[in-house]
């Protein structure tokens, strides 16, 4: 699985987790709609990161969001954003552009017309932040 499709498949599973309460991590889980999500190593260590410590993780979202609120954002752009943090403060190893270019692929991939562009903007704020 490559890291694309590992992020692709955390993105997933954290929408899931926050839609459905009783979702547990599993090594696969069917979705509604028949597509199977498989969770490798780095899949799995994303979530657990990002589920673990979504109180951190949604306090340095909300203090880089202007105009915005964590329950006025779109279910997707959330999930993205929580799993973008998770590795720009706990996955050293992983490049920020390359987090950021991931998340604004998932953006355009899975939520609304310019919610990659929030996306963008929101993920360099919170990195320009993390950085000082």
């Amino acid at each position: 699985m490559t890291r694309s499709e590992a992020r692709r498949n955390a993105f997933l599973y954290v929408f899931q987790l926050y839609a459905n309460d009783e979702l547990v991590m599993e090594d696969s889980i069917e979705l509604e709609d028949g597509l199977v999500l498989e969770a490798d190593e780095f899949t799995h260590a994303l979530v657990s990161l990002t589920v673990e410590h979504r109180e951190q993780i949604d306090e340095i979202i909300s203090s880089n969001l202007k105009g915005w609120t964590l329950k006025r954002l779109p279910k997707v752009s959330l999930a993205i954003l929580r799993i973008s943090v998770a590795q720009l403060l706990y996955m050293q190893d992983v490049p920020s552009g390359a987090v950021i270019n991931e998340a604004v692929d998932l953006a355009k991939q899975f939520g609304n017309t310019d919610d990659y562009q929030f996306i963008n903007g929101a993920l360099g704020n919170i990195e320009k932040s993390l950085n000082k």
